[in-house]
């Protein structure tokens, strides 16, 4: 370590203080090796991130202050840099290896190298163009989590882009991945979220095997063993085959040797790992053009840094869960089981905490935020115990076996209307979770209102769905501050959706109430109690809200969960064939329905609750408050007047809930109840007196829906997709907004 000052003579520049910075094998390549070090004495490092204290003339990209990551830097000028790759820049040597005079030791007066990959970031001051500046300033909240985030400018970026943008990998890719430093991982990761059918991680070191496999590799191989021949081991885990994707880290000649044997016919190679000067492999190239390989360098993952896309994409990811770990997940190995995520507020990681937070014995009460559709109220929002219990004795009249036994041929005429009109779309392409939410606020709209929008037998969307999209969407952020959601709502221009849904709903409620059903559906027995209310106007607020609390909990979410279901069974097909046997075996039929013959099918409820488990459509938990006297949970003392919340999504994934918590099995709910670690972790319906009072129902038709769908169809992804998109792109607005999905349901 020296002493040095910056010397300012490239400009547009920012001057950077910087806070970390990744330490990278290009790093030890350059600093080991005199043939490649260039000017010396230099200053490396190329991962870096930092705090904005001085800029240049003309800069737009950051200011005094900002939080930024430092990623490569690149002409802009040249064909490629004006194409869109500037990682393949054709000043690219120059440009990240050659040195620039940036520095001076303060004592000798000695010129330092900087400039390294356009920044030269183990220096604790850093001059550096434009280009190469990423402005985080927003996504990152702290000097805390932007050290954690400065390995995002090459070595996240060069693993996740190789699989997604350099080897466009797909579902049916099958990839080895040679090295599972950070690089490794985050390809494991990418290919991972790609749904690749087969991932290959090769390392020498126990510790980092184990951390792929849980990263999503299906398998690895420790390479530590001299005795194993590893091109016959890669070919047994890939069922005799070679990977069509081989992406090599190491730089390795003996590893790049290997991948270049090992891969399948018309597969690629791909280096990414900077190899040692002077280094060669041999190649026999009539072999090679025979089998149509290809074999090509990766730099930089071929993103674009200075557009900060990639950037941002992964910052947020990270902190949402996509790319690293959920960021709840992440929480809780970060910090433990009881995590503080507001003020007086405690995220709680243990399937202990259920019952105690949830149960019927509970004494906790629900969180202000329950308040945020104020003044109106239902029995799920009602923060009264004896209000909630007195209201749910009436809804309990909707949901008795008598009423449901009533719905059934409803539900079923419904579903057998969804079968009809995918049946017309047989072959193309579907957007699945759109006619999900068409069959689910179909039905619901017939039991709240007695009629339906008709979304399935004219295939398009009704306009409330859009006020209800747009309505809950601020729930997700400002649900948590519900008096500032509540003035939001009612200033012009900002709550219009919201209050327009509201409206729609009460002008339903009103037009039912001078409708006579002869069969009682659920609004029968609301309006039933509300004719015997003594106050109309408090009588009138809780139907307008109890008329949203159908339409959301009894449509959104069921519309999820189909959606997941089919997710599921698109991605693994002998889940469809082991369920399509098991409703066969029971002679379930479209003109022979038997919802008792479904109710009990193994592999269908297995199904049904595994989906449940992995996608919980209200992803964030519900918020309690503990009682004065606090609580006690699973020996640590919780303060009163404390709130605090289980997120169930999370838990559906805990170790200490299930085995291979990650994997579809749907097993585990009939013939596998080893997998289960603990039963008080599943409550898709929630426990206790605020359990979802329309559980049977939801189940009635998640059954039928996936029995008779399963029966005439044949159900795949539609080309080019693969889920991704559902999985990570849906958004927590309460329930899961989620994003869309293609599949093809093909008539049997």
């Amino acid at each position: 370590m020296q002493p040095a000052k910056a010397i300012v003579s490239y400009p547009p520049i920012n001057g950077l203080q910087m806070v970390a910075t990744g330490l990278c094998h290009t790093d030890l390549v350059y600093g080991t090796s005199l043939e490649q070090a260039g000017l010396v004495p230099r200053v490396l490092g190329h991962e870096g991130a930092g705090y904005v204290r001085e800029i240049g003339p003309k800069v737009s990209v950051a200011k005094r202050g900002d939080m930024v990551l430092l990623s490569f830097a690149s002409c802009t000028s040249c064909m490629n840099c004006k194409d869109g790759h500037p990682a393949y820049c054709t000043q690219f040597g120059v440009s990240q290896f050659s040195g620039k005079p940036s520095l001076s030791n303060s004592k000798t007066r000695e010129t330092i190298s900087g400039g390294f990959f356009g920044q030269s970031s183990f220096s604790s001051f850093s001059i550096v163009k434009e280009v190469s500046v990423v402005n985080v300033s927003g996504l990152v909240l702290n000097e805390n989590d932007l050290k954690l985030f400065s390995p995002l400018g090459c070595g996240f970026q060069t693993g996740t882009g190789t699989v997604t943008n350099v080897a466009n990998a797909k579902p049916s890719d099958t990839i080895l991945i040679i090295g599972l430093g950070g690089v490794g991982m985050t390809a494991i990761m990418a290919a991972s979220r790609r749904n690749c059918s087969k991932i290959i991680g090769l390392d020498r070191y126990p510790d980092r095997l184990q951390l792929a496999t849980d990263l999503g590799a299906t398998g690895v191989i420790d390479t530590i063993d001299n005795k194993l021949n590893l091109s016959q081991k890669i070919q047994e885990l890939l069922e005799g085959q070679g990977p069509s994707i081989t992406i090599d880290t190491t730089g390795v000649p003996a590893l790049i040797s290997l991948g270049l044997q090992i891969t399948a016919h018309a597969g690629q190679m791909i280096l990414l790992g900077y190899p040692p000067v002077g280094a060669t492999v041999n190649l026999d190239l009539v072999d090679f053009f025979r089998k149509g390989k290809t074999l090509r360098v990766s730099i930089e993952g071929d993103v674009i840094p200075s557009k900060a896309k990639d950037h941002e994409k992964a910052v947020t990811d990270m902190k949402n869960g996509i790319t690293i770990k959920p960021v709840l997940i992440w929480l809780n190995e970060e910090y433990g089981d009881f995590v503080r995520t507001g003020p007086s507020e405690i995220t709680i990681y243990l399937p202990e905490a259920i019952p105690v937070i949830y149960g019927p014995s509970s004494k906790c009460t629900k969180a202000p935020r329950y308040d945020v559709s104020w003044p109106t109220v239902s029995m799920h929002a009602s923060r009264d115990k004896t209000l909630h219990d007195k209201r749910r004795r009436i809804w309990d009249r909707a949901f008795s076996t008598k009423s449901l036994r009533n719905y059934e041929s409803r539900v079923l005429g419904y579903a057998n209307e969804l079968v009809k009109g995918i049946s017309g779309l047989s072959g193309k392409t579907v957007l699945a979770n759109q006619w999900f939410n068409f069959y689910s606020f179909d039905v619901m709209g017939d039991l709240a209102f007695g009629k339906s929008f008709h979304m399935l037998s004219s295939g398009k969307q009704h306009w409330c769905l859009d006020l209800l999209y747009k309505g809950q969407s601020p729930l997700g952020i400002l649900g948590t501050v519900p008096w500032l959601f509540i003035i939001l709502a009612r200033l012009p221009g900002v709550g219009t959706d919201f209050r327009r849904f509201v409206g729609w709903c009460s002008e339903q409620v009103e037009e039912r109430k001078k409708m006579n059903p002869e069969v009682p559906d659920i609004m029968s027995h609301l309006l039933e109690a509300s004719a015997k209310a003594e106050n109309p106007r408090d009588e009138r607020l809780w139907l307008m809200g109890d008329s949203r609390l159908i339409i959301i909990a009894g449509s959104d979410t069921t519309a999820i969960t189909l959606t997941h279901i089919f997710y599921h069974l698109a991605k693994d097909q002998s889940q469809v064939q082991k369920l399509r046997t098991e409703l066969e075996n029971l002679n379930i039929t479209e003109e022979g329905f038997n919802f008792e013959s479904v109710r009990t099918a193994s592999h269908l409820n297995g199904i049904i609750n595994e989906t449940l488990r992995l996608h919980h459509p209200v992803p964030a938990g519900l918020l309690r408050v503990t009682p004065p006297e606090g609580l006690l949970i699973a020996g640590t003392f919780v303060p009163g007047n404390t709130t605090v919340n289980v997120p169930m999504w999370s838990i559906g994934k805990s170790k200490k809930a299930y085995e291979q918590p990650e994997e579809f099995i749907p097993e585990r709910w009939y013939s596998r109840p080893e997998l289960v670690r603990n039963k008080d972790a599943f409550a898709p319906f929630l426990i206790g007196p605020d359990s979802c009072i329309g559980r049977q129902l939801a189940m009635m038709s998640l059954r039928a829906v996936v029995s008779l769908m399963i029966l005439h169809f044949d159900v795949s992804f539609a080309p080019g997709e693969d889920g991704h998109n559902l999985i990570y792109d849906s958004k927590d607005t309460f329930t899961l907004s989620m994003a869309d999905i293609k599949f093809v349901f093909k008539k049997r």
